[in-house]
């Protein structure tokens, strides 16, 4: 037995209301996805990390030699090696950000064939930096990639974020 109206299906007013709210999900979810340099960043960030924190445990592990790290622009990436026991492990970034290194009162950013190179001791301590400008490692060296940044410790120790 029926009782009431039967229903036929959804209402005008029900549908315009799904379409809008999808509306404001579909343009809030663009805006998310449309630019893309902040993914950029933390990803050049994350491995210009790695790098160093690979380079302090190289360091570590051969005892007995001069561990170095290097970081060169070249066009539209960033060409890294890392040096140790009269080995070279040499590696590609593809990145168009602009890196700036700041040291004690020293900034510079590192342009198309600007160098950082950095020196580390035996026991994984930042104890040079060498290029772009001689410079003894007495504070922490600040990476800024656009709004991100990362830091080394004298100590050799890598991490996200700004200086202490």
């Amino acid at each position: 037995m029926l009782l009431g109206k039967k229903q036929q299906g959804f209402s005008m007013i029900e549908m315009v209301t799904v379409l809008v709210l999808l509306g404001v999900l579909g343009a809030a979810a663009f805006s998310r996805f449309g630019n893309t340099s902040s993914y950029t960043e933390a990803v050049v960030q994350q491995e210009l990390l790695a790098y160093f924190q690979l380079t302090q445990r190289v360091a570590v592990a051969h005892q007995d030699s001069t561990t170095s790290f290097t970081l060169t622009r070249n066009g539209d990436q960033w060409d890294i090696a890392l040096q140790f026991d009269g080995q070279t492990v040499n590696d590609q970034l593809n990145a168009e950000q602009v890196i700036n290194v700041q040291l004690n009162s020293f900034s510079a950013d590192l342009d198309e064939g600007v160098t950082y190179r950095a020196e580390y001791s035996d026991d994984g301590d930042l104890v040079a930096v060498t290029s772009p400008t001689n410079l003894s490692v007495t504070h922490s060296v600040q990476f800024s990639i656009g709004t991100r940044a990362l830091c080394i410790a004298p100590t050799g120790f890598a991490y996200e974020g700004s200086c202490l």
